[in-house]
């Protein structure tokens, strides 16, 4: 009997990150009140995941524009305390049917049935490693180039660890009749025939690939624990705790009828065929669903071939950071020192200044002139149209897109792959919390992605907004100190607000002919081709159709490679006078603008406030008024 509630599961079949359909389709969800964070894990990978639930009505919109997209979904009930299958302690094979003995009770398969199988690990161990896996192959590969498990170095790893299988007899309109539950090593193995061996784990195997034969439509389920699935997730066993084993067997039974019940649910729509790729395309935002599904029809993809790592961050200049503090901090002690101390005793210059309005009059400019640098950059970033990385032109530009890494940068602390992090520290006083130190990857380059091209961001002096902020206690574990990391992950989705303008080429012309004409002295064989008369010198005339021919072929070359570059390559977005930087989250672009908004009225009030008074105090000391 099928729940009768109001409130229903949506749940989706993701697709692989390298389809554009993932990207496109995430704006439309955030119109419709989906995350387009959430909505994004749960759209990549191989897993079903939970997208959205309520009620069928709410969900319409929704799966309308799954179906436009041509995302596989299901709109179901969520999945009743059902019975858990029933445990297998022998079976019975023939040529027409498979006779499981399960306390006394015998459970038919007959040959060309339907049959659904759910192979899993009930320690979380596979779960684990193929999320450490994922996670350290993100942080030195890039998110596009995960090679995640296949289905069958999947099964095989289940199969070493603690491993159980959940065989499902279904009707052919998907309904369960029934279900039989096999744990390695508590069944007689001798019912296999040949096929039986010493090995727990081989004999379920074995009874696996029985079953198989004998299934008209087979389909194998290895994603427990791997699919985004609420009541579906296994704890991490650690000593053998019996309370984590009957939590993972009753999500275990929770995940077999939640399949059954998606092989009983038509397919709205039928997903596009992917285009082989050579490398694996899985970012770390799916890795919580990388698992697997294998049918007689749909066989399971192999892992792709190993990717080459990214590149090392360029080595940070030792003390420069240290360096900088140092001159801030000493500036300030210096001023601090020197001015207030001459302000707070000679009283008289204090109030000469005051009662001559000098010093309101300093201050109404400088209110004055931050009140007019936050209206301008609201309108700046108000008035600036969003450009197309692939159109992009020089100067003040306004991009949006998703960021990449363009090194093996991590955070130091939590060992994220990002593309900008900064660590401050922390130690408690009598007054509070007091930064002792700061450590930013400020001056490492990234990627901006908007699905049209690339361009090159780099984060020197840049105001960075919208970042994930994370805190700890400090790496010795002692209650005085804390660490606060700010982080940009890998595929954010970024506003950046910046001076365009061409990349740092390499050596000019002039300088690559000089070092080729100089390389061409040095080759005695490669030189006497010039030599003309074949007298064994080379005269003037002959030097300049050396020089000619040289020039000829290091311009040919610098055209290829102008022909061949990059969009990254070429232009490169950072900070350039008084033109503001920013890199924010994309939803922050409308709160900056209202943030300098909301500034302008007190600032350029108070300039205006203290001008007056300061004009007031003027003409009183010329005896105006």
């Amino acid at each position: 009997m099928r729940d009768t509630s109001d409130t229903l599961w949506l749940i989706v079949e993701p697709a692989p990150s390298s389809e554009p359909r993932v990207e496109e389709i995430l704006p439309h969800l955030e119109r419709l009140g989906v995350d387009p964070f959430n909505a994004r894990q749960r759209l990549i990978g191989r897993g079903p995941a939970l997208l959205a639930r309520g009620k069928r009505s709410a969900l319409e919109k929704i799966v309308g524009l799954l179906n436009e997209h041509r995302f596989v979904n299901w709109v179901v009930h969520p999945p009743p305390s059902r019975f858990d299958p029933h445990r297998l302690s022998g079976l019975e094979i023939s040529s027409g049917t498979i006779i499981f003995a399960c306390a006394g009770k015998s459970i038919v398969f007959p040959r060309g049935g339907r049959v659904l199988a759910i192979l899993a690990d009930l320690s979380g161990e596979v779960v684990e490693k193929n999320l450490t896996r994922l996670l350290r192959q993100n942080a030195y590969r890039g998110a596009g180039q995960i090679a995640h498990f296949s289905d069958q170095e999947l099964q095989e790893a289940i199969l070493r660890a603690s491993p159980v299988l959940d065989l499902y007899r279904l009707s052919q309109d998907g309904e369960v009749e029934v279900a039989v539950r096999a744990f390695p090593g508590r069944f007689d193995p001798r019912g296999l025939g040949e096929k039986a061996t010493y090995s727990s784990a081989g004999n379920l195997r074995a009874l696996l690939e029985t079953v198989r034969e004998h299934a008209g439509q087979f389909v194998l389920r290895t994603d427990f624990g791997a699919a985004a699935l609420p009541g579906c997730q296994p704890k991490r066993e650690r000593g053998g705790e019996a309370d984590a084993q009957r939590h993972n067997l009753a999500a275990l039974s929770r995940f077999g009828w939640l399949m059954a019940d998606l092989q009983g649910t038509p397919r709205s729509v039928e997903p596009p065929v992917p285009t082989p790729s050579p490398t694996a395309s899985l970012p770390l935002v799916g890795a919580i669903s990388a698992g697997g599904v294998a049918s007689a029809s749909h066989p399971a993809p192999m892992s792709a071939p190993p990717a080459d790592p990214l590149p090392l961050p360029p080595p940070r200049r030792e003390g420069e950071e240290l360096a900088r503090s140092w001159l801030c901090w000493s500036s300030a002690a210096f001023v601090a020192t020197t001015a207030f101390p001459f302000f707070i005793f000679d009283t008289a210059f204090l109030e000469y200044g005051v009662y001559t309005g000098a010093i309101p009059g300093l201050f109404s400019v400088l209110l004055l002139l931050s009140g007019f640098q936050f209206l301008r950059w609201k309108r700046l970033i108000e008035d600036t149209p969003t450009s197309r990385v692939r159109s992009l032109a020089m100067g003040v530009v306004e991009v949006h897109g998703r960021a990449v890494r363009s090194y093996a940068l991590v955070s130091p602390m939590t060992h994220m792959a990002c593309v900008w992090y900064r660590l401050r520290r922390y130690r408690r006083h009598r007054n509070g919390w007091k930064l002792t130190s700061t450590l930013s990857s400020g001056a490492v380059p990234f990627l901006l992605d908007d699905g049209t091209g690339r361009v090159r961001i780099d984060p020197r002096k840049a105001f960075v907004r919208g970042g994930i902020r994370q805190e700890g206690g400090g790496t010795l574990a002692r209650s005085d100190e804390k660490w606060v990391e700010e982080l940009i992950y890998e595929g954010t989705s970024l506003y950046v607000l910046g001076y365009a303008r061409p990349a740092p080429r390499g050596p000019s012309l002039r300088e690559r002919t000089a070092e080729a004409l100089r390389a061409l002295k040095r080759d005695p064989e490669a030189i006497r081709k010039y030599d003309l008369n074949g007298d064994g010198e080379i005269c003037a005339d002959e030097w300049e159709a050396a020089r000619a021919d040289v020039e000829a072929q290091v311009l040919r070359a610098k055209l290829e490679e102008a022909a061949k570059g990059r969009q990254e390559d070429l232009i490169v977005i950072g900070k350039a006078g008084s033109t503001p930087f920013i890199i924010a989250g994309a939803e922050c672009e409308a709160r900056l603008a209202r943030s300098y908004g909301l500034a302008v009225p007190p600032l350029i009030g108070g300039g205006i406030a203290m001008a007056a008074v300061s004009a007031a105090l003027l003409l009183r000391t010329f005896g105006i008024l």
